[in-house]
């Protein structure tokens, strides 16, 4: 489907191995994608299936919407390898990130000032599913500041 242009998936386990050696072989497949959305339960380590589907998306020039729902249940994510790659999608407009995991909490100050760095000057739309009530102190006065800077 070389004009399909809104794709998203919903995996309530782990990304199959096939599926990652799909977005491992192919980056440059679905050339027009203007949408994506994966929901995704993460069992395994986020860079097995960080990789290959940092190196897809990194290839959607055209992407102006992402949506990220990753699930971790053994305290093994890290959401650093898909901030990276905010500032080569040129055209994104509308971001959502939501982390899942019961043991930890991602929204490091390290995270918070790369998502704040890597936030594409054309956002007009984002979303960040956050449980705000076992977060730092540090990261509440930067979501304040975020939101200041983006009012101004």
């Amino acid at each position: 489907c070389p004009d399909l242009r809104s794709y998203g998936l919903l995996l309530y386990e782990d990304m199959p191995s096939s599926l990652r050696a799909a977005f491992q072989d192919a980056p440059v497949s679905l050339p027009n994608l203007t949408s994506f959305k994966l929901i995704v339960g993460i069992t395994l380590d986020t860079c097995e299936v960080a990789e290959p589907l940092v190196n897809f998306l990194r290839k959607k020039t055209r992407l102006r919407r992402l949506d990220l729902e990753l699930i971790s249940r053994q305290g093994n994510y890290r959401l650093s390898p898909f901030l990276n790659i905010l500032t080569s999608l040129t055209h994104l407009e509308i971001l959502g990130i939501r982390l899942v995991d019961l043991d930890h909490d991602y929204l490091t100050h390290t995270n918070m000032k790369l998502l704040d760095s890597k936030l594409p000057l054309g956002l007009t739309a984002l979303l960040l599913h956050l449980d705000i009530g076992d977060m730092q102190d540090d990261i509440h006065q930067r979501l304040i500041a975020m939101v200041r800077t983006v009012s101004s």
